[in-house]
This record gives C-alpha cells, sequence and structure tokens, in this order.
C-alpha cells in the first residue's frame, strides 16, 4: 500500500515515482464556485496548488489526482481513499483535500489548479508541493510544510511559512516570510518586509517600507530600502546598497558592506 508513514522530502512539482510502483491510477474531478466568496481555504495534503485570480472570467477548480501502486487494483483501491471536497459557509469557501492516512508523495500526486475573483483572500496549506499564487487584490496566508512558494501580484498583505524550499514574493503589499533551510526572494513590496531562513541567500529587492531581515546562516543581500534596514547575520555575509532611514545591522561571523545609503542613522555590530 502507498498510504502509511510520511515518507521522506520531495515531491516537490515533480514526484520521483517508484520504479516497482507499476500500476497507475488517474482521477480528475471539477466544479464552478458560488458567484460570491469573499474567502477561499484549501487544504492539500499530498501536492501542489496553484490560485490565479480572474476578472469577468468563470471561477473554479480542477482536482487531478495520480496514484501509483504496485498494480493497477492496489492504486484504484488508493485513488477511492483520497477525496475533494468543498465546504460553504457563508461567504468563505473550503477546498480540501483528505486521506483517511498520511499519503506517500513518492506514490500519491494531488494537484489543484484554481482561479477566484480578484478580491478573495486566500489561506492555502499543503506539503511535499509547490504553492503557486498570482493576481489578487487580498491578503494571501500560506502555510508549506516541504515545499517552494510563490506568490506574485497580490496587493494584499502576505504572510507565508515554509521549508526547505525556494520562497519568491514580488509585487506584494507588505510581507512576512518564514523560511527553514531555504533561500527567499522578495522584491516589489509596497509596505514592510519581515523575512527569516536559514542555510541560504535571503534576498530584498525594492522594499517601501522597514526591512526587517534575518539569517541565521547565510547571506544577505539587500537593495533600494526606503523604510530603514533592521539585519542580523551570523556566517554570513550581509550586503546593502541604496538604503534610506535607519539601519541597524548585526553579524556575528560574516561581514558587512554598506553602499550609497542616505541613512538617518547607522549602528553595525
Amino acid at each position: 500500500m502507498v498510504l502509511g508513514a510520511m515518507a521522506a522530502p520531495g515531491m516537490g512539482i515533480s514526484p520521483r515515482w517508484d520504479a516497482d510502483l507499476k500500476g497507475v491510477t488517474n482521477l480528475t474531478q471539477s466544479a464552478g464556485f458560488p458567484a460570491a466568496i469573499n474567502r477561499l481555504v484549501i487544504e492539500n495534503p499530498c501536492g501542489t496548488v496553484h490560485v490565479r485570480g480572474v476578472e469577468n472570467a468563470p471561477a473554479g477548480w480542477k482536482w487531478n489526482l495520480r496514484v501509483r501502486a504496485g498494480s493497477d487494483a492496489v492504486a484504484q483501491q488508493v485513488a477511492s481513499r483520497v477525496q475533494c471536497r468543498t465546504e460553504v459557509e457563508g461567504d468563505h469557501l473550503k477546498l480540501i483535500v483528505t486521506a483517511p492516512e498520511p499519503v506517500d508523495p513518492r506514490a500519491v500526486l494531488s494537484e489543484l489548479e484554481i482561479t477566484v475573483p480578484k478580491a478573495t483572500a486566500i489561506e492555502a496549506r499543503t506539503r511535499n508541493g509547490l504553492i503557486d499564487i498570482t493576481d489578487l487584490n487580498a491578503d494571501v496566508e500560506v502555510v508549506n510544510q516541504n515545499g517552494p512558494v510563490g506568490v506574485h501580484r497580490v496587493t494584499g498583505r502576505v504572510r507565508v511559512q515554509t521549508a526547505g524550499g525556494r520562497l519568491s514574493v514580488t509585487d506584494a503589499g507588505s510581507a512576512i516570510l518564514r523560511n527553514q533551510s531555504g533561500e527567499i526572494e522578495a522584491a516589489n513590496i509596497n509596505g514592510a518586509l519581515d523575512a527569516k531562513t536559514s542555510d541560504a541567500p535571503l534576498v530584498a529587492e525594492n522594499i517601501d517600507g522597514i526591512a526587517a531581515l534575518i539569517n541565521q546562516n547565510g547571506d544577505i543581500r539587500a537593495s533600494y530600502i526606503r523604510g530603514g534596514m533592521d539585519a542580523g547575520a551570523s556566517f554570513g555575509a550581509i550586503n546593502a546598497h541604496d538604503i534610506e532611514g535607519a539601519i541597524k545591522l548585526q553579524d556575528e561571523n560574516g561581514s558587512v558592506d554598506v553602499v550609497r545609503s542616505n541613512a538617518e542613522s547607522m549602528r553595525m555590530n
């Protein structure tokens, strides 16, 4: 059976199928959304989530499930136990993929393709897969236990937590970003940026508000920060240029380089 203890990380966008899993089952399910939805909550325990905001176009979702097992019969049995359903609570909608047990990401791939009105707030959770959200005029909150996250062209507040994958947020309102052992890239943020990671680069560019940046074991590169900068690193370098406002930099075991700063005040430790 492919349902059982959680497998090692690594499904990402394209899972590494086990060569011994010869049986394959594919399921597809789709539906439209109610005319008025204010918030969409998405839960997908074993795969990818793609969300795109649209205007003057149908809104809805499509679910693709692919299961591989030792035989077609077993694959069909496993697929029958993984389900996708919706729950409506007023103007809030939940789109939930469920399985009776944790799924093995080497053998089960669940992918959601979603279009929503641009004003819809999004809350998305997955593991072992990609979350990609674009073109919204609302807030976005993402939790991904093991995979990359991309949030682009979102005018609301963005809050993301992930681990082990690249986190990229561009053309957004304010952003709070957390990554464990993965790269963070934030660019064109209209408000404040609060970003923290470890063991990978942290890059912030073109930030209108204050940039609070922490990297426990990697480099910090910041440029064109207009609201001030408060940054700390342990074993990586801090490189900053074109910074306006107050600057506070602390690097325990790395170099600090500041170029073309119009700082109101500067403190470096």
